[in-house]
């Protein structure tokens, strides 16, 4: 089993942040900001949100990822400030939200008002002056052949930065297609959000590798299988492939499964409404795959998922 020392220079992490009895690293963004690697998923019901956040800050989890259209950012809130409440500081916490894309290609003249006036309702509900990371949730229905409302909805996340309302700006769901549209930004994405487990491959479409290249940390959703696909869910948390490879450090399929995606040196999010599920997600980072075991889980090729909604690499 590695050291502590040898894991963090694993995943390129120079920032440390350390919770209860786990040590969650965090990884340097190109804004010079720090992200969490694990971060705590949430969505559609306030009261079951507000409830899981305090499970998982009990865990070990200090960041929590949430969006616009989630309907749970009330309760998110409300979770955030009972835990300033008990005694933490803003500071300790990491929030994420999201905004809307562009849903048409001939929307650009409303699309930076509607992205300021989308961020405000986030502030509103959270009840907070601004997150940690904004991030655009997907890429434009009509595609990214036409870059201009990209660009011009990335202006105004770049005002949104400025105005201090969000402390690090970046996208989700953008393939790499999206993401050259903004080669000429001010201020460059520093997280790209999208799907990423076990079974897609290392560096599926190219999208990780591209990434790295420029700059860009990914953050992977659903790092256990699709969320609407419990067959694929169960077989990285329950498959012989996982638990098998979970017997070697006495760790958990799930365990297996996560840890593989902060081996490529990707943060994650996940979701669990158990105090027993949230404190084993979290606590994948004192122990590293062998060479053997990791080529064996670039090899799966189940459960398959495409990273991007509405975009794909070529």
């Amino acid at each position: 089993m590695a050291s502590s020392t040898a894991l963090y220079s694993i995943l390129g992490c120079a920032a440390l942040q350390t919770v209860a009895s786990v040590t969650v690293p965090s990884q340097r963004l190109n804004d010079g900001t720090y992200l969490p690697m694990a971060s705590l998923g949430t969505g559609w019901n306030n009261t079951e949100t507000e409830a899981d956040i305090k499970l998982a800050l009990q865990a070990g989890f200090r960041s929590i990822d949430t969006a616009w259209d989630y309907g749970d950012q009330v309760g998110v809130g409300k979770g955030v400030q009972d835990a300033i409440a008990s005694g933490m500081t803003r500071d300790e916490l990491y929030v994420i939200s999201k905004v809307p894309a562009c849903l048409t290609p001939d929307t650009d003249k409303l699309c930076a008002k509607q992205t300021l006036n989308h961020h405000a309702t986030n502030l509103k509900e959270l009840g907070l002056d601004f997150v940690n990371l904004l991030l655009v949730h997907y890429s434009p229905l009509g595609g990214c052949k036409n870059c201009d409302p990209i660009k011009a909805q990335w202006g105004a996340m770049e005002q949104l930065l400025a105005e201090n309302k969000t402390r690090t700006i970046g996208v989700s769901n953008y393939c790499k297609e999206c993401i050259e549209c903004l080669a000429d930004a001010k201020v460059q994405p520093a997280v790209n959000q999208f799907e990423y487990h076990v079974g897609m491959g290392p560096d599926p479409e190219g999208l990780v590798s591209y990434c790295k290249s420029k700059g860009i940390v990914t953050q992977a959703y659903s790092p256990l299988g699709p969320t609407a696909n419990h067959t694929a869910k169960d077989i990285l948390i329950e498959g012989n492939l996982t638990t098998g490879i979970g017997k070697h450090y006495n760790k958990s399929g799930a365990q297996v499964a996560l840890r593989w995606v902060a081996q490529n040196e990707a943060a994650l999010i996940t979701k669990a409404a158990e105090l027993a599920y949230l404190t084993e997600d979290v606590s994948i980072f004192d122990f590293a795959l062998d060479a053997a075991d990791v080529a064996a889980l670039n090899s799966a090729t189940e459960p398959h998922a495409k990273p991007c909604l509405f975009c794909t690499s070529q």
